[in-house]
Formats: structure tokens, sequence, C-alpha cells
């Protein structure tokens, strides 16, 4: 009798350790490091908040996050702390949205309305100079926990730092990959350039999910790519399929490429291509003529994306073969 007790207890104790490990390994969220320098996050598998929260709540001197819109009362209420504990805090968003952003956080001094020829459109966050977020997310609830988005956690002292200097375009190897990034509308012109011959240098597939798309040139390039016998597939917001990319998409699908819709509330807003299963191009920028000549923006690209992060790309191209339409 005693024997079968200790059985079934020993029996608990094992059923509770397996599921207390399960439970760690799913919330489990790879963090950003020197021996994993690049991580890459989806919306629809982790909170993009928690990554980002993470690194605030341990940061010790420099907070520098923008955005083009922010409504986070969480973030702010962490932000408020780390100022009062010495930080130097500052949230850069659109001007546009000043009145509201003032209206919703009146004792936010941190908080900094952005000038631009076009919109202050970047999506970044700068910590301790060593860590960088690059993101399609704005630090809006909807657009960290509804809409479709992902966001780059960098580690490298090196990437921030040109980053924090305002250098337009540069270089910087992490790991096996390197990291071309390119600041709009500083950079536009060759930010297109090396865009659009990536493109046209692909082989086998190129996968886009775009959220505004009226850029004729690039348009030309997937077009071109799809009669060279490259597998071309596009993901389209909805709304912006309806609105403003409708005619270029509608010449692009004239053309034999697949374009899949989203369905659904949540926006796509996704702003990535994928070529030959390695390259990897990103950025807040929406393929249109105002981002590269405009906008306050960013692109950037991965010549080799980390084994790991193109497992999650992959998982992002199944959800959304799941949640759009063709």
């Amino acid at each position: 009798m005693l024997k079968g007790k200790r059985f079934k207890a020993f029996s608990l104790t094992i059923a509770l350790l397996f599921l207390l490990l399960f439970f760690l390994w799913v919330i489990y969220i790879p963090l950003p490091c020197p021996e994993n320098p690049i991580v890459l996050y989806d919306s629809q598998a982790v909170s993009l908040r928690s990554p980002l929260i993470t690194f605030i709540h341990g940061a010790k001197k420099r907070i520098h996050l923008s955005s083009f819109s922010f409504n986070d009362p969480l973030l702010a209420n962490i932000l408020m702390k780390k100022r009062v504990q010495g930080c130097d805090v500052v949230v850069g968003y659109d001007k546009r949205y000043k009145k509201k952003v003032e209206r919703l956080f009146p004792q936010s001094s941190f908080l900094k309305p952005l000038s631009a020829k076009g919109l202050a459109h970047e999506k970044t966050a700068l910590i301790d100079h060593t860590i960088l977020f690059l993101s399609s997310s704005n630090l809006t609830l909807a657009s960290s926990q509804v809409h479709r988005n992902i966001t780059l956690g960098f580690f490298s002292p090196q990437l921030v730092s040109l980053w924090e200097e305002e250098v337009a375009e540069a270089k910087v190897n992490l790991g096996t990959s390197q990291v071309h990034f390119f600041r709009l509308p500083q950079a536009g012109t060759n930010a297109l350039s090396t865009l659009i011959s990536t493109l046209d240098q692909a082989k086998k597939s190129i996968s886009v999910a775009m959220f505004t798309f009226t850029h004729q040139k690039i348009g030309e390039s997937l077009i071109r790519a799809k009669n060279r016998g490259v597998d071309v597939t596009i993901f389209a917001d909805k709304t912006c399929a309806k609105g403003a990319s409708f005619s270029l998409l509608k010449k692009i699908e004239g053309c034999g490429i697949k374009i899949y819709r989203s369905k659904g509330e949540a926006l796509l807003h996704h702003k990535w291509a994928l070529i030959d299963h390695r390259e990897f191009l990103f950025g807040s920028a929406n393929w249109t003529n105002a981002a590269f000549l405009k906008n306050c923006d960013f692109i950037i690209k991965i010549d080799k994306l980390p084994k790991s992060d193109l497992l999650t790309l992959k998982k992002v191209i199944a959800r959304l073969e799941l949640v759009c339409e063709n």
C-alpha cells in the first residue's frame, strides 16, 4: 500500500515537472545577445512588447524609442519610472499625433514630436548603446497585440553607435550575417537601387509581405523575376489592396504573380521580402515613392538570415497562408 502511494506521488511529481518544463518552453522568448546577435519576432507568436520591455526594465543609461504613433500606457508607465531612476529616456513620434499623445500622457516629459519632410515613420528602439530593435510595429496597443508585424532585435554596439550617429548607410557584420542598413530619405536612392538589384538577382523564389505597395519600379522588378521563372508570391493587406495598392497589384497579378489578400480585421502591416530563402529585406518603409523620397524610414538588407530566424519567418509565411486568400 505504501509502495503504491509512493509510486503515485512520484508519478505526479514527474508529470508536474514535465508540465512546468513545457510551460517554460512555450513562454520562452529568445533575446539578442553576443552568441545570438539577431532575433526575429512575429507578432502572431509573441507580444512584440515582451522583448522590448525586458530590455527597458534592465536599462541603466539610455532608452531612445521612435514610432509613428504612441498610445501604450504600460510602456509609458515603465518609461516614467526609468526616467526617475536616472535613465535618459526619449520617445519620438510623428508631430501629427502631438495633441492626441499629449492628451493621453500629459505628464510624460520624455515625449518628443518629430518633424519630417513626409512622415516620421521609423519604428526603432535603442537601449544602453548596445541593443537595437527595428520594427514594422508602432508603439500602440493595436500594433503590438492585434495587427500583423515583425520586429528584429540586434545585439551590436557597432550597429547602435552608427544609428545614434545618424549615419545614412552602412554595413555591419553580425555572426554569419551582414546587415546593410539605409536611413530614409537620406539614403533613399541607394536603398531603392539595392532593393531592386536584390530582387533582380533572385534565382528561385521571392516572398513579399507588404502593407502599401505602389512603387512602379519595384513592381516591374517582380514582374521581371516572374518572367525569368522565379516563384513570386505577395501577401497584401486587404484594405490597401482595394485602395492605394489596387492598380499596381492588379497589373502584377495580370502577369501571373500570386497575390494573397488578408482576411479579418487585423492589418497585414508587414514590410519585408525573402529572396531565395536566404536574403531578407525589411523595414518600416512601405514600398511607395514617399517612403524613399520624403518619409523618415529605414530599410535593411540581411545577406544571410540566421537559421533560427529563417525558421521563424517560414512560420510567419505559413500563418499568412492561413489568414489570406487568393
